[in-house]
């Protein structure tokens, strides 16, 4: 998912003609984004074979109709496969990735000095790691 998603992105970026954005954080809130809140689950596979692409599940019979929201990912050694269709708990992730999210775009509304930076929500700068060279 993260391969596809900056394959995706760089692609975009190219489309529209802008600067490449390597901001960790705002990747981080696009990721949550897109695959919390955007990617339709039931109907579209991942492929990150030649640049990547998203595909119908449909049309490749990927389609589970009795667990449709199951995440489908070609195998890049043998597309023939959905390696993705095992990820049972995908439903839970999703909402995971759309907590984030949320927590994140909550935290863009705090006071600057509160959350320097969209990573310090997520990573907590404690004392052994203020020490680290």
């Amino acid at each position: 998912m993260a391969i596809s998603f900056m394959q995706q992105r760089r692609h975009e970026e190219k489309v529209l003609g802008i600067a490449p954005n390597d901001n960790l954080g705002g990747l981080l809130l696009d990721f949550f984004d897109l695959y919390g809140r955007k990617f339709n689950y039931t109907t579209t596979g991942i492929s990150v074979m030649g640049g990547g692409s998203y595909f119908r599940k449909s049309d490749r019979g990927w389609l589970n109709h009795g667990r449709p929201q199951l995440l489908a990912v070609e195998n890049p050694q043998s597309p023939e496969f959905d390696v993705g269709k095992n990820a049972f708990n995908i439903v839970t992730i999703r909402r995971a990735f759309e907590h984030g999210y949320h927590v994140l775009v909550a935290a863009l509304s705090a006071p600057a000095e509160r959350f320097p930076s969209i990573l310090n929500v997520v990573v907590q700068v404690d004392e052994i790691l203020q020490q680290r060279p």
